[in-house]
């Protein structure tokens, strides 16, 4: 009796062969695919080559010297200079002013709740005493959410969320006992200030001096005793008056430091004054002013956290828990001023990476596709026009598809389809532009067929009249004359797309800052490699004399004759 085979069993099948063909494929380091390769082995492929010929790089003496000297020495100068670039930006101070200046925006708008609630009492108030008392809570409670903001910074910069840093900073800064302790220092230091003694002030200063000033230090200490105690008593009388009202009694170490100012001023005071007790029912009514006026910071800070939330910096909001947020800007400053150094370096050592290329090609056994040369670091101003050319082209291709996913996308619900669309569409085209790389790939430039969106628009727009009514067959003729140029490289897409989609897969890994000047020299080769080998079953309608077909070789074999076939 046979027993029936497990379904699971028999769909786990194809998946285990389809891994065993990728593995396979990595093992072999082979330039070519066998003819009956699986799709997974020719994505595997597509990935692998460019390691392959890398392979094939090093192992060459010679070569190997020029690609390390060249690339470390890119490397070196562009780490150099983006370092200098980052430095003279201020970038990480620059955000620290961002995210200051949020937080001030957003204690701005607690203390103009504290103000609204304060300006009601105080028209309610009975008596002067009343409206005193009224002001010397409000600048205690604004002093205290003042001070809230720069620890509501600090918090960000440690890593904490926006929001949770402002609503933990601020029920902190207006907790009742901490108001209790910051309104009983506020007293002693107004009393202290009231009380002080010129002569005392002055001999403590002169004890203080005397003990940290030493030998030729005497000048300062004659200074200090020519100070007039009366003028000095005047000066600090008025000055520490008004800065009793905002006295600085914040939490843990600087309440620590606000009791030490008391204590200093209190030391220099007159002997034997008698500290004036408070009357409870003033200290009572003083805290019932508290509670109003923390209750009205308090029901503002759901606006406040969304007005914080809207100010602070774009690295702030980039969700890495655990990562202080002026790290995460650090870093990413850093990735951009790589990036740009980098594309600045490449643009003047093109050069050095068409030698390299052209080196690839002989080792591997093709016909290069640049002249040979003495690299130099150059500006060509001809090269750079035609980046940029393509780059807007690129550009253009992209943003001309991105309407039509957007319309597709309203059929199903949410925003998944669109976004999957236009995802896969980017994605496309870095395929495209990957293969592009090859001038191998540009054979039949101007005779290959349209690609297949442009097909499917031209059906789409033939069969069904309401497309055609409302504008798309106009729409479809502006999508095709834009993208006209580029249908000799998508036409190699469509021919080996798995091979190609995995040479994407690499050069986007490889567009890395550093990683790049490594790597850039690898790709039109790959991609040369997988036209070559299409080709010898599927010849191309034109073939250039400049790019003669040559059979793909086994690695490390080089033909004999591939340096004197180059046309010189």
């Amino acid at each position: 009796m046979t027993s029936e085979p497990d379904p699971s069993t028999a769909a786990a099948r194809p998946l285990a062969q389809a891994v065993r063909d990728g593995a396979s494929q990595l093992a072999a380091w082979g330039l070519k695919l066998p003819p009956d390769a699986s799709r997974l082995r020719q994505l595997v492929h597509g990935v692998w080559l460019p390691v392959v010929v890398a392979r094939a790089v090093l192992a060459d003496a010679r070569v190997r010297g020029r690609w390390l000297r060249y690339s470390l020495g890119q490397a070196a100068i562009t780490v150099v200079v983006a370092v200098l670039v980052l430095g003279g930006g201020r970038s990480a101070s620059g955000g620290d002013g961002q995210v200051a200046d949020a937080a001030e925006r957003a204690v701005a708008e607690l203390r103009d709740r504290v103000d609204q609630r304060a300006g009601a009492l105080a028209d309610r108030a009975k008596s002067e005493r009343s409206g005193e008392l009224i002001r010397a809570q409000q600048e205690l409670i604004e002093e205290r959410l003042e001070r809230a903001s720069g620890h509501v910074q600090a918090a960000v910069g440690r890593g904490m969320e926006p929001r949770e840093a402002l609503r933990h900073q601020v029920e902190r800064a207006l907790d009742d006992a901490a108001l209790e302790r910051a309104a009983a220092t506020h007293a002693r230091i107004a009393d202290a200030a009231e009380h002080l003694d010129g002569e005392r002030l002055r001999a403590n200063l002169e004890s203080k001096v005397r003990e940290v000033l030493e030998g030729p230090a005497q000048a300062s200490l004659e200074e200090a005793r020519r100070i007039d105690p009366r003028r000095l008593e005047e000066e600090i009388r008025a000055g520490t008056a008004k800065a009793a009202k905002t006295a600085k009694a914040p939490e843990d170490g600087e309440e620590q430091e606000g009791d030490l100012v008391a204590e200093l001023l209190e030391g220099v005071a007159s002997p034997g004054r008698g500290v004036a007790a408070i009357p409870p029912e003033q200290a009572a009514r003083s805290r019932e002013i508290r509670r109003e006026l923390k209750a009205a910071a308090l029901a503002g800070v759901p606006e406040a956290e969304a007005r914080l939330a809207s100010a602070m910096p774009w690295w702030t909001r980039m969700g890495l828990p655990g990562v202080p947020a002026r790290a995460v800007g650090w870093l990413v400053a850093l990735w951009g001023s790589l990036s740009g150094v980098q594309l600045v370096v490449i643009a003047l050592c093109r050069d050095y990476h068409a030698e390299l290329s052209r080196e690839a090609f002989l080792l591997t056994g093709l016909a290069p596709e640049d002249p040979p040369g003495r690299p130099q670091p150059r500006f060509n101003l001809q090269w750079v026009r035609t980046r940029v050319r393509r780059r807007i082209r690129g550009w253009l291709v992209v943003a001309l598809g991105i309407p039509v996913c957007w319309a597709i996308g309203l059929v199903f619900p949410g925003d998944w389809a669109r976004n999957v669309l236009a995802g896969g569409w980017v994605l496309y085209w870095q395929v495209v532009f990957a293969a592009s790389k090859s001038q191998r790939a540009w054979v039949d430039e101007g005779v290959a067929p349209p690609p297949w969106f442009i097909r499917g628009w031209r059906w789409m727009v033939a069969r069904i009249l309401p497309v055609r009514l409302v504008g798309a067959g106009v729409y479809g003729d502006l999508w095709e004359r834009c993208t006209r140029s580029l249908y000799a490289p998508a036409e190699c897409v469509e021919q080996q797309p798995a091979a190609f989609t995995g040479l994407m897969l690499f050069r986007l890994a490889g567009s890395a800052p550093l990683v790049k000047i490594f790597t850039r020299p690898l790709v039109p080769v790959a991609s040369a490699l997988l036209l070559e080998a299409y080709r010898e079953r599927h010849p191309a309608r034109t073939v250039p004399e400049i790019l003669p077909a040559m059979p793909v070789p086994a690695l490390g074999y080089t033909a004999p004759d591939a340096r004197q076939a180059i046309p010189r």
